[in-house]
């Protein structure tokens, strides 16, 4: 008798710490076969013991919770770390942990815990809205104050001089609300990461094109790596790009006349973990003090002072960024190289698509491995 139908005939065995948690855990085999759920999953998902043992997976769990599932099952092994993710329908989320479960070096199922973030979301929801709605209410008068500058000076009735003045600190309250816009999904917990197939190194040529104009401008050289030819991934390129645009952005506006800013993409496949998208970004000539470094990673206020508007924009920017590459459970790190420079680097946990032809001939209920 294999040690699951050992469990799955004696549930009494199974009255472990995992029964007394408050959180939903199911336990199931490579082939999805469902062979363990606590009290909590049997209250939550409204089944029991008797029904679901034995059955697929799919019996058991919500269809868009099965699909984050089957995604993150990709490449686990035996060995693999831990992996976090979220699972949203428009009126759940639920944060879930899956954890490989292993004998003999040999992977034999995962456990799967589900934390339901739905009320916690809900609550913030309303703030969600409040607070774009005073953001509104901040751009209406700008915007009348930005038509009626551009009015009076057409009209000649504003010496040039202070028109300027007007049409740039109209600008700059501009930028400042969609800075507040971008960080308000951060802030209230909305960010809520897509995983689609893209190309990674496209990402690269479009920060590019993007920036091209401001880097001319400040007689900055902005480059792409040579890498090798990287497959499609399965990620968020919309947060990614925002992301590198961000980093790729400080770097520009950081670093002096004629230095470099080099941007690179690679992916990371350890044996005993999750594939890792990397982008980075480095700033050849520019070095800021060790503190600056710190502050970044671990926001302080002492990273404001003496410096001006700009600079300031600049580093909150930076900081946004890395907010949502934690969102993303990636890793953000900045990095200085004596009579080098500087480098930006963040990871997150990706999926490699499958080819076409995989993609065609898979069979979902066994596309995770036979039990």
């Amino acid at each position: 008798m294999s040690k699951w139908e050992e469990l799955r005939r004696s549930p009494d065995r199974a009255h472990t710490l995992l029964a007394f948690l408050e959180d939903p855990v199911v336990v199931f085999t490579r082939g999805l076969i469902v062979v363990y759920l606590n009290p909590a999953f049997a209250r939550r998902f409204q089944c029991t013991w008797e029904s679901a043992l034995g059955q697929k997976l799919e019996t058991i769990l919500p269809p868009y919770i099965l699909t984050s599932i089957l995604q993150h099952l990709e490449g686990l092994e035996a060995h693999s770390s831990p992996r976090h993710f979220w699972a949203k329908s428009y009126q759940e989320s639920f944060r879930l942990s899956l954890v490989p479960v292993s004998r003999r070096d040999r992977l034999i199922g995962s456990m799967v815990s589900l934390w339901d973030a739905t009320r916690e979301i809900e609550v913030k929801r309303p703030n969600v809205a409040l607070f774009r709605a005073m953001l509104e209410d901040l751009a209406g008068p700008i915007a009348h104050l930005a038509r009626e500058a551009t009015t009076y000076s057409s009209q000649g009735k504003l010496p040039l001089s202070l028109a300027q003045t007007l049409g740039q600190g109209v600008a700059q309250a501009q930028e400042s609300l969609s800075r507040f816009q971008d960080f308000g999904e951060i802030l209230f917990g909305n960010v809520a990461p897509t995983r689609v197939p893209f190309q990674p190194l496209r990402l690269l040529a479009l920060t590019r094109k993007t920036l091209s104009a401001s880097a001319k401008s400040r007689n900055v050289f902005l480059e792409e790596a040579p890498t090798r030819e990287l497959p499609e991934v399965l990620g968020d390129p919309g947060y990614l790009s925002r992301i590198l645009g961000l980093m790729a952005d400080f770097m520009v506006k950081s670093v002096a006349n004629r230095q470099l800013v080099i941007m690179a993409a690679d992916l990371l496949q350890p044996q005993d973990g999750h594939p890792q998208l990397v982008y980075s970004v480095t700033g050849t000539g520019w070095i800021p003090p060790e503190q600056f470094l710190r502050g970044i990673s671990d926001w302080r206020q002492e990273l404001y002072l003496g410096r001006d508007d700009e600079e300031k924009r600049l580093i909150l920017r930076l900081f946004m960024a890395r907010r949502l590459v934690q969102a993303m459970d990636g890793t953000f790190t900045p990095a200085a190289h004596e009579k080098v420079g500087t480098t930006f680097t963040m990871a997150v946990p990706t999926s490699i698509r499958p080819a076409p032809a995989e993609e065609a001939d898979a069979d979902p209920s066994t596309a995770t491995g036979s039990s």
